[in-house]
């Protein structure tokens, strides 16, 4: 036993002093490989990360996101954009774009908006067909909105110019869009897109890169009263009558102006204005209010009902 500890001794040194060299070994070769050390670290600790992350969230999954979304469909909606529509909705409501497209703004040529019948180019009843807007999807003005979970209908007016309050009418009939819309988690079909999603949604990352992987609002119905480019044809379908009328008002404004109490006249009809403006807030407020009351209650009296059942 005595001749034996000095050899256990020894191999016990010698296995310290082994472990210490290869440390020290790996200590050097990391000191003059900072940057490759730095990178295989951190590639570690994302993909520890990457493991305790979940491939999708719930970023957009917001009103605001959803009155978003559902002003650019009716924006394209209104211009028959059916390109756009499709990469938006669902799968039954892909089958019905495709089998009852919209009218086409876009098949207008440059030609014919420009060209000259009755009524000139630039006349204000084109207005609608000329005006631009910034972005784009402005034009369409949110004027109700109800929700349910995770569902909404929204209903839009197309405004005539980006300047102007007026909504697009036809013969007294407004432009006018609803949409319902539903949030949808995106759908992973492989292992390498399940992966590259958690790499994204890793929450070191910012929220507009984040959102790239979150789910989305799509369409799942609409309505629309008319479309632009119907708006388009209805003009040039009835331009004459349209030019006489638009004829008449301008002579009629005119006369008016050139008269010894116009301004006078200007001024009064803007405070009627504004007082039946006033009146119409305080009747809308009121309507909406008990409209929205009644059927609330309504809602909740058949949940009730239904559970008690």
């Amino acid at each position: 036993m005595q001749s034996l500890a000095p050899r256990w001794g020894f191999s016990t040194a010698s296995l310290v002093f082994n472990m210490t060299s290869r440390l020290l070994l790996i200590i050097a070769w990391a000191r003059s490989h900072m940057l490759l050390s730095a990178m295989i670290g951190l590639s570690m600790l994302v993909v520890v990360k990457m493991i305790y992350t979940h491939p999708t969230n719930s970023l957009r999954k917001t009103q605001e996101h959803a009155i978003q979304r559902a002003k650019l469909l009716s924006h394209y909606i209104v211009n028959g954009d059916i390109e756009q529509l499709v990469q938006r909705a669902d799968e039954a409501m892909i089958d019905r774009l495709q089998k009852f497209p919209i009218t086409s703004f876009r098949d207008i040529l440059q030609s014919e908006l420009y060209e000259t019948k009755r009524i000139p180019p630039w006349h204000w009843l084109l207005s609608p067909v000329h005006a631009t807007f910034s972005p784009p999807e402005s034009r369409m003005q949110l004027i109700k909105l109800e929700r349910k979970g995770s569902f909404f209908v929204m209903t839009f007016a197309a405004l005539k110019e980006s300047y102007l309050t007026d909504y697009i009418d036809a013969d007294g009939r407004p432009l006018l869009v609803s949409v319902a819309i539903r949030y949808v988690e995106p759908q992973l079909t492989s292992l390498a897109s399940e992966w590259i999603h958690r790499l994204i949604n890793v929450d070191w990352l910012p929220d507009f890169v984040r959102e790239s992987v979150s789910g989305n609002w799509y369409l799942i119905d609409y309505r629309y009263s008319f479309s632009l480019r119907d708006y388009y044809n209805w003009v040039r379908t009835n331009e004459e009558r349209l030019f006489e009328e638009a004829e008449k008002s301008k002579h009629q404004q005119l006369s008016e102006i050139e008269g010894d109490n116009w301004y006078s006249n200007l001024m009064n009809r803007a405070s009627d204005e504004v007082v039946s403006l006033h009146e119409w807030s305080f009747s809308a407020c009121e309507a909406q209010f008990t409209d929205a009351m009644h059927q609330l209650s309504a809602n909740q009296n058949r949940a009730t009902e239904s559970k008690t059942n």
